[in-house]
């Protein structure tokens, strides 16, 4: 049997969709851009951490329905690179992958990337596609829909279909809400897929959390305006993801990098006084642990566990400090990409490992079994 065909448009705002895990939507003409801060402090912002914000790490559509097609239809900023997309319906995820128009050669320095995606005559005009699911079994039954949009690239998005005659409503949800605060190790561009990044398996493998993902590959410099954002927005758990960026890029010294991290964790408890927080030092970062610096990746996790003992004998007990190498250690080192990034295996494998030390028994985000749902 073919397809179904999807003719009923879904508007993608002011309507059932909800673009979850996004602090702003933007119109731009025919497409809809998500921004995972808010753009009314655009101006504000480094230019960096606003262009890291532009990718949807964490971003999904999510709207109920008992649709057995869906279509999305997007434009990919980069012509260069693939993308891939998760509709996940009850729990069921099915992933599309869509490559590169124009892969770039492998092997290629960072500088010769930058030369071949200039020089490319279609460069500036990636085209206009369409991702679609069919066969999602519609029993007449209303289930919840979360479409993940991709998590490495920025995508701008243009119309949603379903097939005739279907129902689409808002998504009702009370989920716990996880915010989750870092570098490029958090939004993690090399995991498989956008369900796949560590964040959002450690909120799906429990009791299921709603997924604020603030994780920015090169922006993670503890600016006070995202302290600001993750204080405004409803957490029930909290995660700081501290120190590579910081390393790399020589931001702090020890002194300022102290002031830094407390005043972003007082930041963020203006706004969640009593809410569990876990900070997080670097992952095993190969070459970087053993470079010689004022401030060194092991000197980082050093002065990340001092401040939170520090505020924990100041009577906050809910705040927590956790080692990255925990989560991904000297023995994972196979599984690091370029030195400092891990595979798609491995950030699998810190989701894993994430659930188990925070979520799981004595963790310190440990939760009481979740309600089942009455039969339907």
């Amino acid at each position: 049997m073919p397809p179904k065909r999807c003719t009923q448009s879904v508007p993608l705002v002011d309507g059932p969709v909800r673009f979850d895990g996004a602090a702003s939507v933007q119109p731009c003409g025919d497409f809809w851009r998500p921004w995972r801060l808010d753009l009314g402090l655009k101006d504000l912002y480094h230019p960096q951490l606003l262009h890291a914000a532009a990718v949807a790490s964490g971003v999904r559509l999510a709207f109920a329905s008992d649709a057995d097609a869906v279509e999305l239809d997007y434009t990919h900023a980069s012509i260069f690179h693939g993308c891939a997309f998760d509709l996940v319906v009850d729990g069921r995820v099915v992933t599309k992958r869509v490559p590169a128009v124009a892969p770039l050669p492998p092997g290629l320095t960072g500088d010769e990337k930058r030369s071949v995606m200039e020089s490319h005559p279609r460069a500036a005009r990636p085209p206009r596609a369409t991702v679609a699911w069919s066969g999602l079994g519609a029993s007449g039954r209303t289930r919840r829909f979360e479409l993940w949009l991709p998590h490495a690239t920025v995508v701008r998005y243009h119309a949603l279909r379903v097939d005739a005659g279907a129902s689409v409503e808002p998504a009702v949800d009370e989920r716990r809400r996880f915010v989750v605060y870092g570098s490029s190790i958090t939004s993690c561009a090399e995991a498989s897929s956008p369900s796949r990044t560590w964040p959002a398996i450690a909120a799906n493998s429990t009791a299921g959390l709603h997924l604020v993902n603030l994780g920015f590959a090169g922006g993670c410099h503890l600016d006070p305006l995202v302290a600001r954002a993750i204080a405004g927005a409803r957490a029930d758990f909290v995660v700081l993801e501290l120190g590579i960026n910081v390393f790399d890029a020589k931001s702090f010294s020890e002194r300022s990098f102290e002031a830094a991290v407390l005043g972003f964790i007082l930041n963020v408890r203006d706004g969640h006084p009593t809410a569990p927080l876990l900070v997080v030092s670097p992952i095993w970062a190969a070459g970087r642990e053993a470079q010689k610096r004022a401030l060194g990746v092991p000197a980082i996790r050093g002065v990340l566990a001092k401040l939170v003992e520090k505020l924990r004998h100041r009577g906050d007990a809910n705040v927590h400090y956790r080692s990255g190498l925990d989560l991904f250690g000297e023995a994972d080192e196979a599984d690091l990409v370029d030195g400092v990034h891990p595979s798609a295996a491995g950030y699998e494998r810190i989701g894993a490992r994430f659930s188990t030390l925070a979520f799981g028994v004595g963790g310190c985000f440990e939760q009481e079994p979740p309600v089942p749902p009455p039969p339907d």
